[in-house]
């Protein structure tokens, strides 16, 4: 497999209160991932198989027979040391040093990666830090929540929050079905080249990557209750609020340093096919990519620019169906198409928002005081901002490649502050209102 297909990933962090044993973290994990249902099925058997290539193709190929638990649940490499106590930001510089890193084809590409005892920002207090990783082949988002969910945390476990970040697609009358087989079949390539974007600013991507990645995740709180009155008010979606915070906080960062951004930079946003299926590992989601303007320096008429992106890419409902099938199809093309198409995956960044766990959650009865997630970097996409709920809290991380805006993790700290303060700007408006 090459390097693009091989480094797509997708991470959820969790912090354990006090020390979490690896070795009971291990069982419970091959123990729940092995159980059948009653039907005799596993539930969790995709996680049993790995993808490789044979004769120019992407294949799945059946390891249980060879699966090692040992070598998915496994020590943090860079923050291995059991009696050391790490920094947050140590732990999470040794997970992005991980990023680049091929996975195995002799194996299935998901791990847990452990950190016994880390001090998280903002607290006094030890934690068990664990970095849940898995390739994005294997689930989406909200599948990986699930995953959390069904197969780490204590049973029974909190379900999750449901809040869709847009209104669910309106069900395809059968005709419209049938139209749209006939255009992915006729009409795949083109659609593919579609929603893999245009052109893009090199103030966004400045070369090839060069693994100088960097993680962060917001400390103070923005409840749920927050942005939905934020939602009700200014009557937008969650990912408006998102993206306008984002580009917001991005000009003030660009401004300090005297670096003139684009007047248009192609954004792309993560969709999920609602109503949500199962409970278990797939994915379900597909990418949207619009041009987006990103020079409107009042944040109410940028989130009313962001609402618009947001409805334009709703209206392209017949083109993320046809993503989500040109996805299940992509084992059967030939490998050197996906080598082909990360050519042309153009996008500045994008905003992922997936539903988290309802409630607190435990491990071996421990506390998890925080879960978050974060998606993967690749190709021109180099800034995500991952957002995720736990407990009634949206706590958002950003997951960056080094660029002359963000060169250091001083630098996304400063970010983070501001990314948070262009929402808080937004719900101050709707309580100035309301006074």
């Amino acid at each position: 497999m090459d390097s693009f297909a091989n480094v797509v990933n997708i991470t959820y962090f969790i912090y354990v209160d006090g020390r979490c044993d690896i070795e009971t973290l291990r069982k419970r994990v091959s123990t729940r991932i092995l159980a059948r249902d009653e039907n005799g099925k596993q539930p969790y058997g995709l996680l049993l198989k790995s993808t490789t290539e044979k004769f120019g193709f992407t294949c799945l190929s059946d390891k249980s027979k060879t699966i090692d638990f040992n070598e998915h649940v496994r020590f943090c490499p860079g923050a291995d040391d059991p009696d050391r106590v790490y920094s947050e930001h140590e732990f999470l510089d040794a997970v992005s040093k991980l990023a680049d890193n091929l996975w195995e084809e002799r194996k299935p590409k998901w791990e847990l990666l452990v950190t016994p005892q880390v001090k998280r920002e903002g607290s006094e207090e030890i934690s068990t830090a664990i970095a849940v990783k898995f390739h994005h082949f294997y689930v989406d988002g909200i599948s990986l929540a699930q995953f959390v969910r069904n197969c780490i945390v204590d049973q029974p476990a909190p379900k999750l929050i449901l809040d869709p970040v847009n209104p669910r697609f309106p069900p395809l009358p059968l005709y419209k079905k049938i139209l749209l087989g006939l255009q992915v079949f006729f009409m795949g390539p083109y659609i593919s080249l579609r929603l893999f974007g245009n052109d893009y600013d090199p103030v966004f991507s400045e070369g090839p990557l060069t693994g100088g990645k960097l993680i962060g995740r917001t400390k103070m709180n923005i409840s749920l209750k927050m942005m939905r009155r934020i939602r009700k008010f200014h009557n937008c979606t969650t990912q408006a609020v998102l993206n306008s915070a984002f580009i917001g906080s991005f000009q003030k960062m660009a401004k300090r340093k005297k670096i003139k951004l684009p007047d248009e930079i192609i954004a792309a946003t993560v969709l999920a096919n609602f109503p949500y299926p199962d409970e278990y590992t797939n994915n379900y989601t597909s990418m949207a990519f619009e041009p987006v303007p990103i020079n409107n320096n009042n944040p109410l008429g940028r989130l009313a620019e962001m609402e618009n992106y947001m409805k334009a890419i709703r209206n392209r409902t017949y083109a993320l169906k046809a993503s989500l099938i040109l996805l299940k199809l992509l084992g059967m093309y030939p490998a050197a198409l996906i080598r082909q198409s990360a050519k042309c995956f153009k996008s500045a960044y994008y905003v992922s928002n997936v539903p988290g766990i309802q409630g607190s959650a435990t491990i071996d009865g421990k506390n998890v005081g925080l879960i978050y997630g974060a998606g993967s970097i690749v190709n021109q996409i180099r800034y995500h901002s991952g957002v995720s709920v736990y407990g009634g809290t949206f706590y958002i991380s950003l997951y960056i490649e080094r660029s002359k805006i963000i060169s250091n993790r001083e630098e996304l700290e400063e970010w983070i502050q501001e990314y948070e303060r262009e929402i808080r700007l937004l719900d101050a408006g709707v309580a100035a209102k309301a006074a």
